[in-house]
C-alpha cells in the first residue's frame, strides 16, 4: 500500500514537467478524481484540470518527480514529493 498520508495540504495546482516524466503511468493510476491520462494523439501524460482538484496525490506519488507544484501565481512550490512510500 502506498503511503499518501498530507496530500491534503499541499494545495496547488500540478503541472507536469515533461522533460522528466518517464510515462511510467503512476500518476494516472493513482489519480483519486481520474483527471490525469495519456494522450492518445502524443502519448504524453496530461492532466484535465476540470477534473482535478488540486489534492496532490500525483506529486507524491510521481517516482521521477515530474509533477511539480504552482501557486495561483504560476509560481512553483517546493514539495516532498520524494517521501512516499510503498508498502
Amino acid at each position: 500500500m502506498m503511503d499518501i498520508s498530507g496530500v491534503n495540504s499541499i494545495a496547488c495546482k500540478p503541472k507536469i514537467d515533461y522533460v522528466a516524466c518517464n510515462c511510467c503511468t503512476t500518476c494516472v493510476e493513482l489519480c483519486l478524481h481520474g483527471a490525469i491520462y495519456i494522450d492518445r494523439v502524443d502519448g504524453y501524460v496530461k492532466i484535465n484540470y476540470a477534473k482535478c482538484r488540486n489534492c496532490g496525490v500525483c506529486i507524491k506519488v510521481c517516482p521521477y518527480g515530474a509533477i511539480k507544484c504552482f501557486d495561483n501565481r504560476h509560481q512553483w512550490v517546493p514539495t516532498t514529493s520524494s517521501t512516499v512510500s510503498a508498502d
